[in-house]
């Protein structure tokens, strides 16, 4: 069976409900319509890593995964400690760091800072090339 969803927003336990309720298995194939972080749920990076790991799952990044996709980027390659950090940064940045935080992405980005590099760099690569 062939399965299309959309805007998940973080609800990891919704997203397992879904998943059970249509007792979505190997045979399966879940193609999902972006917009699984930010927002609604703090389990945005559960469902992403939850994609990742199930070869007939398949992301079709939404303007929450771009957006956080550069931010993915600005925070594993930045400096910024405290926020009046933040007023050092190029406006572009700022901008950025803005929208994502209208956007609901504060849960996003506490999730991604705690896991490790690898990680981060694992969820970086599946968002750039989907695989």
């Amino acid at each position: 069976m062939t399965y299309v969803c959309s805007d998940i927003h973080g609800c990891y336990e919704k997203y397992l409900k879904l998943l059970e309720q249509i007792k979505f298995n190997k045979s399966d194939t879940l193609y999902i319509l972006g917009d699984v972080l930010n927002r609604e749920g703090n389990g945005g990076i559960d469902i992403l890593q939850d994609i990742m790991d199930r070869p007939n799952v398949t992301l079709i990044l939404g303007n929450h995964e771009e957006i956080a996709l550069e931010g993915f980027e600005f925070l594993m390659n930045a400096q910024v400690k405290k926020a009046s950090d933040i007023n050092d940064l190029p406006v572009h940045v700022k901008v950025m760091l803005t929208e994502w935080l209208n956007l609901g992405g504060m849960p996003t980005i506490k999730a991604f800072r705690e896991l490790s590099r690898r990680e981060q760099e694992r969820i970086v690569a599946f968002c750039l090339t989907g695989a």
